[in-house]
C-alpha cells in the first residue's frame, strides 16, 4: 500500500511511509504480503492424540492376544496331561508285566504277540470324554 508523501514531512510520518514502502527480505513490499491464517494448535493437537491412541490400542491389543493365547495353551496342555493319565492309570494295570518285558522281545516278533491285540481292544474299549469310544463310533484309532 502505497501512503502518499507530505511536502515537508518529518518525523513519525516518514519513518511510516518508509516502513510500509519499504521491500521486506523477500523482495516484496510490506503491502503485498498475504495475511496468514493463524496456526490450529486444536486440530493438530486432536490429530495427534487420536493417533497416539490408536498405536497404544493397537499395542495392548496385541500384548493381550499374546497373553490369552498362552493361557488357553497352558490350560489345554494341562488338561492333556490330566487326560493321558487317567488313560494310563486306567489301561497300565491290565499290561504292566507286558509293557515293562517287551523291550527284551524283538522287533519283528513283536507286533505279533497277542498281548499286543489285548492292547489295542483295551485303548479302543475306553471312552473318550468328548465323543464316546472309538469302537462304537466306527472310527477306530484316532
Amino acid at each position: 500500500m502505497k501512503v502518499p508523501s507530505v511536502q515537508g514531512e518529518s518525523g513519525v510520518g516518514k519513518r511510516f511511509r518508509d516502513a510500509v514502502d519499504s521491500p521486506d527480505e523477500r523482495g516484496r513490499a510490506e503491502s503485498a504480503r498475504i495475511p496468514q491464517p493463524p496456526f490450529r494448535l486444536t486440530r493438530h493437537f486432536s490429530a495427534a492424540s487420536l493417533l497416539g491412541l490408536l498405536v497404544v490400542m493397537v499395542v495392548l491389543l496385541f500384548f493381550y492376544r499374546y497373553l490369552a493365547f498362552g493361557a488357553l495353551t497352558d490350560h489345554e496342555s494341562h488338561n492333556n496331561i490330566a487326560l493321558a493319565r487317567v488313560f494310563a492309570n486306567t489301561i497300565w494295570p491290565n499290561h504292566a508285566v507286558y509293557v515293562k518285558g517287551a523291550s527284551a522281545i524283538p522287533k519283528a516278533e513283536l507286533a505279533q504277540r497277542p498281548e499286543v491285540v489285548a492292547l489295542r481292544e483295551d485303548v479302543l474299549r475306553h471312552p473318550f470324554p468328548e465323543r464316546g469310544s472309538c469302537a462304537e463310533d466306527g472310527q477306530g484309532e484316532r
